[in-house]
This record gives C-alpha cells, sequence and structure tokens, in this order.
C-alpha cells in the first residue's frame, strides 16, 4: 500500500487527507464538548455515565491523534531534518492510534452487560498494548541490526497496519456479540459504520486499487462520527426528559406532603388551642384552688424568691402587701430556716420542718408549722421550693392539755405505786415475819402486776416526752453488741421459762457509734420483748450486718407471726396483736413498738419487719455508726 504521505506529494490527495482530519476534528471537539457536558452537569444513570465516559476517553484520543498527524505532516515536508525512513512509522503510529480509538468507542457496547470496573479495565489494556506495540516498532526501526528487517517485513508490506485493522475488527466483532442488542441503535449504527470503514481500509491494504475509492473510507468514518454526536444528543434529551418527570413527580409528592403538612399543622394548632385553654381554665382552677386553702402555701425559687402565696399564708405570717417577687428573709421570720433550705436545694435532705412561736403586736401569739420541699419536673430539673404553713396554735394548746393531764395522771399513779411495790418488796424478804405459801404467791402476783404496771407508766411517760418533742438526745458513744448482750441475758429467766433459746452471733466486728445509750437500750428491749412474748417455742436469734456506715441488727424469732395486711400497724401507737398474730387490743397499752420507732428515728435510723403468719418475724434496726 502506499501511504498517505506517499499521497502528500499529490495535491488532490492531500487536500482530501487535510479535509478528513479537519472535519474529525471539528466532529471529535464538537462530541467532546457534549460528553463533557454531560458527564459534569448531567443527572445520568450509571451505564450512561460510562458511556459518555469512554466515548469522551476515545474522542480525547482521536483528538490527540489529528494533532500528532499535523506535527508528522511538517516534519514529513521537512524531511531533510529526519531520514525518509521514520515516514512509514510515524504513519503507521497514526494509524495505530486512531484505530485504537475507535475500538475505544465500540467498547460503548457492552457497558450495558458488563461491570463498569471491567469496560475502564479494557480500556486500560487497549492503551497499554498498543502502547507497547508502537514503542516495540519504534525500537525495532531505531536499532541498526533489527532497522532493515522491520523496515522490510512490517513497513514495506503494511503487514504492522493489517494486523492492527484486523485487530479492530476481531474487537469490535466481539463486542456486538456481547452487547446482545442491549446497546443503543444509533450507537450501533455508528460502531457499525466504523467497523464498516475500518474493513475497507483493511482491504485496500489488501488490493491496493481500492485506495482510489477513499472518499468511502472517509465517508463512512464520518457518518459513524456523526451517528455518535447524534446518540450523545438524543441520550441527554431522554435523560433530561427522564429527569424532568422525576423533578415533576416530586413536585406533585412535595405539593402533597406540604398540603397533607398544612392541614396535621391546622389540626394540631386546633388541638393546641383547644389545650392551652383548658389548661388556662385548669390553672384558674388549681390558683383558685390553693387560693382558697386554709393552709398556707409559699413558692420559692432557688435564689430565695418569693414566686407564689396564697391568703391564708400571709394572713397567718401577718403579711398584707404583695410580697410576690421579694426574698424569703422579708417573708419568713426565722433566718435559720431559710438557711436550712440550702440543704434540699443540695438534695442532702428530702425535706425540712419547724414550728415557730410568732408574736403579734395587735394579737395574741400563735403557733405555725412550717414543711418544706422540693419540687421537680420529670427529669428532676427543679422548679421551685414549696413550703406548707399551718396554724396548730389549737394543736399546741391541746398538746399541752394533753401533755400536762398525762404527766400529772402518770405521777399520781407512779407515787403510790412506789409505794406500793416498797412494801411488797419489805414483805416478800420475810424481813417482817415468815410467811406461808399462799402468802408467798399472793406476795408474788402483786409483785408481778405492780412492775407491770410500773412499765406501762413508764411506757405513757415515755410517750408523752416523745409526742410533745421534749425529749432530750445525748451522745456518746455505745458499743452496741455490749448493749444487745445486756439485754439478752436480762431476758434469759423469762425465755428459759418458756424453753426459747435466745441465741446471740457476736462473730461481727462491730464499731461504737454515737448514741444516747438509754433511748437505745429502751429501743432494742420493747423489740425483744416483743420476739420473745410472741414466741411460744423456739429461739430468738439476735445477729448484726455492717453496710457503709450503718450497722443493721437483725431480731428473728419463730412465733406467731404477722399478717401480711398487719405489718404496717404494728408500729401505730395503742396497737397490739393478739394469739392469732391480728391487730387487736390485749393486755398492755400497745406503745412498745412504736416507742422504739420514734426512738430509732431520733437517732437518723430505722426499723422495719418482715414476717409471714406462723412462720416467725424477722426485725431490723439500722442506725448511723456516726452522725
Amino acid at each position: 500500500m502506499i501511504d498517505l504521505f506517499t499521497y502528500l506529494s499529490l495535491s488532490a490527495v492531500s487536500i482530501g487527507q487535510l479535509y478528513q482530519f479537519f472535519i474529525v476534528a471539528l466532529l471529535s471537539v464538537l462530541i467532546l464538548f457534549s460528553t463533557y457536558f454531560s458527564l459534569k452537569k448531567l443527572p445520568a444513570s450509571p451505564h450512561i455515565k460510562d458511556r459518555f465516559y469512554v466515548l469522551f476517553v476515545g474522542f480525547i484520543t482521536i483528538i490527540l491523534n489529528v494533532g500528532l498527524f499535523f506535527i508528522f505532516l511538517y516534519l514529513a515536508k521537512r524531511s531533510v531534518f529526519l531520514p525518509t525512513r521514520w515516514l512509514p512509522v510515524f504513519s503507521f503510529i497514526i494509524r495505530a492510534i486512531e484505530v485504537t480509538a475507535q475500538t475505544i468507542l465500540a467498547v460503548t457496547l457492552i457497558i450495558a452487560v458488563t461491570h463498569h470496573a471491567i469496560v475502564r479495565r479494557i480500556v486500560n489494556t487497549l492503551f497499554t498494548v498498543v502502547g507497547a506495540y508502537i514503542l516495540l516498532m519504534i525500537v525495532a526501526v531505531a536499532l541498526p541490526w533489527t532497522s532493515s528487517l522491520a523496515e522490510r517485513w512490517l513497513l514495506d508490506t503494511n503487514w504492522a497496519q493489517l494486523g492492527v485493522y484486523l485487530t479492530n475488527l476481531a474487537l469490535t466483532g466481539l463486542f456486538f456479540f456481547i452487547s446482545r442488542k442491549k446497546a443503543d441503535p444509533y450507537l450501533k449504527s455508528a460502531i457499525a459504520s466504523l467497523w464498516i470503514a475500518n474493513t475497507f481500509q483493511s482491504l485496500s491494504i489488501l488490493f491496493p486499487f481500492l485506495i482510489r475509492f477513499i472518499m468511502v473510507y472517509n465517508l463512512l468514518l464520518i457518518l459513524g462520527y456523526l451517528l455518535i454526536e447524534i446518540y450523545i444528543f438524543d441520550a441527554i434529551i431522554h435523560e433530561l426528559s427522564s429527569t424532568t418527570h422525576e423533578v415533576e413527580g416530586l413536585n406533585d409528592q412535595l405539593e402533597e406532603k406540604i398540603k397533607s403538612r398544612t392541614e396535621d399543622l391546622y389540626t394540631s394548632n386546633k388541638e393546641l388551642f383547644h389545650s392551652n385553654y383548658m389548661l388556662h381554665q385548669e390553672k384558674e382552677k388549681l390558683n383558685a384552688l390553693i387560693e382558697n386553702l386554709e393552709e398556707g402555701i409559699l413558692v420559692s425559687n432557688i435564689s430565695h424568691t418569693v414566686l407564689m402565696i396564697n391568703s391564708s399564708a400571709k394572713t397567718l405570717l401577718g403579711i398584707e402587701k404583695s410580697v410576690i417577687g421579694a426574698s424569703l428573709f422579708e417573708v419568713l421570720p426565722d433566718k435559720s430556716y431559710i438557711q436550712d433550705i440550702h440543704q434540699i436545694i443540695l438534695k442532702k435532705v428530702r425535706f425540712i420542718s419547724k414550728e415557730l412561736t410568732l408574736t403579734h403586736p395587735d394579737r395574741q401569739s400563735n403557733y405555725i408549722h412550717l414543711r418544706s420541699s422540693l419540687s421537680t419536673d420529670s427529669k428532676g430539673n427543679i422548679i421551685g421550693i414549696i413550703t406548707l404553713i399551718r396554724d396548730i396554735t389549737k394543736e399546741k394548746e391541746l398538746e399541752n392539755l394533753k401533755t400536762g393531764f398525762m404527766r400529772t395522771i402518770s405521777h399520781e399513779l407512779k407515787t403510790p405505786l412506789t409505794t406500793i411495790l416498797g412494801f411488797t418488796e419489805t414483805l416478800s424478804n420475810e424481813r417482817r415475819g415468815k410467811l406461808n405459801d399462799d402468802q408467798k404467791n399472793y406476795i408474788k402476783i402483786i409483785l408481778d402486776e405492780g412492775l407491770h404496771l410500773s412499765r406501762l407508766i413508764n411506757d405513757l411517760l415515755e410517750f408523752t416526752l416523745i409526742t410533745a418533742n421534749k425529749i432530750s438526745i445525748q451522745f456518746e458513744e455505745v458499743s452496741l453488741k455490749s448493749l444487745v448482750g445486756e439485754i439478752l441475758e436480762s431476758f434469759r429467766p423469762q425465755a428459759a421459762l418458756k424453753s426459747i433459746d435466745l441465741i446471740f452471733d457476736s462473730s461481727t466486728n462491730l464499731p461504737s457509734i454515737q448514741a444516747d445509750r438509754e433511748k437505745i437500750h429502751r429501743a432494742f428491749l420493747n423489740v425483744i420483748h416483743n420476739a420473745i412474748h410472741f414466741t411460744e417455742k423456739g429461739n430468738v436469734t439476735v445477729k448484726f450486718f455492717t453496710e457503709k456506715n450503718k450497722i443493721i441488727t437483725q431480731i428473728t424469732d419463730t412465733g406467731i407471726g404477722i399478717e401480711a395486711n398487719n405489718i404496717d400497724k404494728i408500729f401505730e401507737r395503742f396497737i397490739q396483736l393478739d394469739a392469732d398474730g391480728k391487730a387487736g387490743f390485749r393486755s398492755g397499752l400497745g406503745l412498745g413498738l412504736s416507742i422504739s420507732r420514734d426512738l430509732i428515728a431520733l437517732h437518723d435510723g430505722r426499723i422495719w419487719v418482715e414476717s409471714k403468719q406462723g412462720q416467725g418475724s424477722t426485725f431490723f434496726i439500722e442506725l448511723p455508726v456516726s452522725r
């Protein structure tokens, strides 16, 4: 075959070749612009994006090849600077790159049925193989001992170019087969046009006379590129149309959602308005209820600013003007109580309370009881401090009357009882003469009942002091283990009469506690006496546990037990259990456990019981080690 540079010596063929490359360059620039726009701006599907990417790479290669053609053309016209044996090499390089670009364009046929990673690998492989082929050709021509062989067998016979074209035809045919008619019609027509053009070019290598019809090759080439441009514009229009339909659909959905949301908001606003109205009504009712309460209510914040106060509170405190926004120091007469409110704010205590005596110049003094507690929301945030104010003047008067009466009665009973017990002990010791058995029995009955009556009077006096808040506590170091041991030893004779074993587990090491020995002794005495009293057989066991800064004493008996619905009642005043473990009224005052609970509470401790009827009871007494 006569190569391009041979035909450049003929003006007609030279102009035709130049027209071909100018048109190819123009179409390539147009297609490049279209594909670049599509890759950057068009919201296309992955397959369309991959096709545009391959087309972009192919036409970049074509434009670079056109530029390379004009460089080689310049060198061919001035071959004085270049050996003529390189001109066929240049012609081969241009043809090889052009055919490679067309093969890359044919790869678009298989994108619909192949993963995009494989497509890119095929494109990279084509570049690598053709680049290696060209490099091998250049090396073969450049080396002195292989140049003559390369010129004779590859360049002069044009077998190298024929191999490139045949490879393109084979690969393009394979791509047509793999696509299975799934490629775009315009794209298939374009690649088919390029395939026919390269077939014609292959035939012209075998049959040189066909070079006269080179215009057929050029027309088929231009037709293929035009069809590719038509495909690109068609794909852009189709994707834009699809995008437009999607946007319209999204707009319709958005309008429906906005309409639905607007209706929901209207309904919510309506319900909110109704809720606000009902809340306002409830607030008015609550304010009216608080305002008309007999007890005073005062609400303040953590800064001790008054937020709300009802009429009863103002009356009890002797306030006539509005104090909303004022400081608690201006409202409450006891400044130390306000300082104690800090303990609530710091959540060290749940509430505080205090009784105050208010002196008014125009009327008699009255007593009030203050009780403050913390108000929090569902998340634990502090809303304010609520202080309840109650007039306890009448209660105080009644309490004083009751206390005086009970004290008087107790003393009036205790004085003759002491005389009776003294003379009874004298008779029992037979200091005034011998007694017969009946007399001894009578004296013993008198002494036992007198002692029982003495305990009742002591309970009554203790109860009177506790209820009047006049009991005094003297704290000292107390060995709880020694104290309980002494109590158990004092009950052993009584327990032996009933065949009850007293078990004392003293193995636990206990620290001394801060307590009033007399009061704690009385509290434990009542509980242990209660356990022995309601146990007919079996045992009473005492053991200790330690927990952080606390000592827990466990007193277990095998007695009658307590019904579940009576467990909370046994610490009430004047309540005892009968032989069946039911709440009732027996001989005695029923103050023992009640006094124990109050005495333990004065030591910041607590007492509770676990029991099942017929299976005994277990009392737990918890006391702090230090205060």
